[in-house]
């Protein structure tokens, strides 16, 4: 599978862009390092200014070992890097893609997860631990069949992006309820227009 990577902002132009209109910005993170999945996982945000009440925040997970030569021996600051872009997006910076050129690249030998058939899983699915996810490290793994820690993930920590799908709100709203111990048959009636309903 092949990618046009001139659709995507660098984090290093994020960045700039960032300074260019706050010229007190600031970036910070928090990485830390998971046993299951083994990777680096980074928590970053973007600060305006010193005191900014409301910084973006971003994540970004990084398997390791890395999977390809631009990541392997270097994940912790893959994971940096990807996490400070998302920040910056999650302030409201256009991009045409939320991820980084260095990630689609990165992940571009990833064929196995590229041939799954997620819409015919998805027809299959009656519960919410039916639902697989489809992005990501877990892309094709079923909701049910992931660590607590990740249900968790998934339910509190992972953020919509600016114009998520019908999918990211039913796969969000799954989690959630899955995370709370509920894994009831999905409503037929499920209305993407209304999240976490």
């Amino acid at each position: 599978m092949s990618f046009d990577l001139s659709d995507y902002v660098d984090v290093a132009e994020r960045i700039k862009m960032l300074v260019a209109k706050y010229p007190e910005a600031s970036l910070s993170s928090e990485l830390t390092y998971l046993e299951n999945p083994a990777g680096w996982l980074c928590k970053a945000y973007a600060y305006r200014e010193a005191t900014d009440p409301c910084p973006g925040v971003g994540h970004a997970f990084e398997p390791v070992p890395g999977k390809t030569p631009y990541t392997k021996d270097s994940e912790a600051m893959n994971a940096e890097t990807s996490a400070w872009g998302r920040a910056i997006v999650a302030l409201g910076f256009e991009t045409k893609k939320i991820a980084s050129a260095n990630e689609v690249r990165n992940r571009q030998s990833n064929g196995d997860a590229d041939d799954l058939d997620l819409e015919a899983l998805v027809k299959k699915a009656n519960k919410p631990s039916e639902l697989p996810c489809h992005f990501g490290k877990n892309r094709g793994v079923l909701l049910g069949s992931l660590t607590p820690a990740q249900v968790r993930w998934y339910a509190t920590e992972w953020q919509l992006q600016d114009t998520p799908s019908d999918y990211d709100h039913l796969l969000k709203t799954a989690a959630i309820a899955l995370h709370a111990g509920d894994d009831s048959p999905i409503a037929p009636d499920y209305d993407p227009s209304v999240p976490f309903a």
